[in-house]
């Protein structure tokens, strides 16, 4: 029994992010254990305090490039007032809940109503990891259009999901889950989208573009989707979850692999399957997309080859884009 536990213990060691920087808490004063958490975990030596009660302060404490890594309760919601801006490089953010969950991650970043954010965050640094966090964009400010930016190069999500929480913005073709101006990026095993909330315009619930402040100053490039979905409600047919913006959004490599499209048929909500899940774009010659082993079911996958190719099997063989392997059409 003992040397079982043990082997537990390994593996949850494992899992967590351990670097050569400082490690900093976030937690509410509201939160159960709070008073007894802070005195355990007061101050370094020096005297900077360990346990913050925001986001943005525990950010404000991270020194760019040492791998800090900033710890964040799984409890009570963590609310912000304006845009966080990750322009720090080198810094690791965790949910401090056991991790593994695809959605309802149990800390949760999200806008307060008023704030008008364009993003909950927006990503600009180098090698900056986020693991284990639901971010929400929670406020119904016009400007509100996206949930997070990932314009860092070689940033790392992992079992983050990224939602609307109202419908505000959800009439507007401007508005989508995810803008990835990227470069060197990897998503993994991450939720992209609500299948509860209504869409009702022809959006794309993951972006690629041009990003004002990006780290490369540059197109999206090389970043790396595995095992990840993408959901939506909508109402209106021609709303997409993946959409390359023009023909400098894109550049070099872009792979997809085990990607889920999951539209929601919804009669109540008059939600209806998509045409297609992926929107390239007519001259798009910088850069390429790959996907291996999609599932979805939209009509389908991608009505134009605009440089989309799939491996793997496939939905319908019908006008999807070249089909390479073996696609099984169910009866």
């Amino acid at each position: 029994m003992l040397k079982g536990r043990l082997i537990e213990l390994e593996k949850e060691l494992d899992s967590l992010i351990v670097t050569t920087g400082r490690t900093f808490y976030v937690m509410n004063k509201t939160d159960t254990g709070y008073e007894e958490f802070q005195q355990d975990h007061d101050r370094y030596l020096d005297g900077i305090a360990k346990v913050y009660n925001s986001v943005e302060d525990g950010y404000n404490a991270m020194v760019s490039n040492r791998n800090d890594v900033l710890k964040i309760a799984a409890h009570g919601v963590h609310t912000l007032t304006t845009m966080l801006t990750v322009s720090k490089s080198r810094c690791h953010f965790e949910g401090m809940d056991p991790g593994g969950r695809y959605t309802e991650q149990g800390t949760r970043i999200q806008t307060t109503v008023g704030a008008a954010a364009a993003a909950v965050i927006k990503v600009t640094g180098t090698r900056n990891s986020f693991k284990n966090i639901k971010f929400i964009q929670n406020d119904t400010n016009a400007a509100a259009i996206n949930v997070a930016i990932s314009a860092g190069s070689s940033t790392s999500w992992v079992n983050c999901s990224f939602i609307f929480e109202v419908t505000d913005n959800l009439d507007l073709t401007t508005a989508t889950e995810v803008l990835c101006g990227e470069a060197g990026g990897t998503f993994r095993e991450c939720v992209f989208g609500n299948d509860c909330i209504l869409s009702s315009a022809a959006r794309a619930v993951f972006t690629f573009d041009n990003v004002s402040g990006s780290a490369t100053g540059d197109a999206s490039k090389h970043c790396t989707f595995i095992d990840c979905l993408w959901t939506i409600m909508s109402s209106s047919a021609s709303a997409v979850f993946v959409k390359v913006a023009d023909t400098g959004a894109l550049k070099f490599r872009t792979t997809f692999v085990n990607p889920v499209f999951h539209a929601v048929v919804n009669a109540t909500n008059s939600a209806v399957i998509l045409t297609a899940a992926f929107a390239s774009v007519s001259g798009l010659v910088e850069g390429n997309i790959l996907i291996v082993n999609p599932a979805t079911n939209c009509t389908d996958l991608c009505t134009a080859n605009n440089n989309v190719k799939v491996v793997g099997s496939s939905m319908n063989g019908g006008a999807d884009t070249a089909f390479v392997g073996i696609g099984i059409v169910p009866d």
